[in-house]
């Protein structure tokens, strides 16, 4: 059995609109594509931001270290797990420990300034002879010194001077003279 098909004109519009319906994206695809990828590396930033720095040092270190490496390579016959062990040991004694060491010795620096900080606030201190002996600046330096740190109490005064509530006190003093002189 034949179907009958009715021939309508050509460029004549169907009653209830075209007959092939046009759609299109309201996003393009290649729009979309560049927005995640946008969105992806943003949302990279933000949660390994952290880890910028020691990977650039990790980076640093396999760059500074590579052509040691290829020698100890060499040197081992080819054997991978051995050089890669002994380099790790090699960068750990010449890197990591004198860094740990450093770090240990600095924070028992900070340590004894503390130290010496609460004794010369509750004593005052005298101003060291190396400082007073200094040319140019030596005698306006024990001056300072003896007028700032030569009494007890004298490092607490200097703290309330830069505290807070004084910096908040010279804020709004600024704030009514700007106001004043510009209202």
């Amino acid at each position: 059995m034949k179907e009958a098909r009715i021939k309508k004109p050509e460029g004549q519009q169907r009653l209830f609109g075209l007959s092939t319906p046009v759609r299109s994206a309201v996003i393009p695809p290649l729009s979309a594509a560049r927005w995640l990828l946008v969105l992806i590396v943003a949302a990279g930033v933000y949660f390994f931001h952290g880890f910028l720095v020691p990977v650039l040092a990790a980076l640093v270190i396999a760059f500074a270290s590579w052509p040691a490496y290829r020698r100890l390579l060499a040197a081992v016959g080819g054997n991978r797990t051995i050089a890669a062990t002994l380099a790790i040991l090699f960068i750990l004694t010449f890197l990591v420990v004198p860094i740990a060491l450093a770090g240990a010795y600095a924070s028992n620096e900070v340590r004894e300034w503390v130290g010496w900080a609460i004794e010369t606030n509750r004593e005052g201190a005298v101003t060291p002879h190396w400082i007073a002996t200094l040319p140019v600046v030596g005698d306006w330096l024990n001056e300072q010194w003896t007028r700032n740190l030569g009494h007890p109490g004298g490092i607490g005064e200097l703290i309330q001077l830069i505290s807070g509530a004084n910096i908040g006190s010279i804020y709004r003093g600024v704030l009514a003279a700007g106001g004043s002189a510009f209202g």
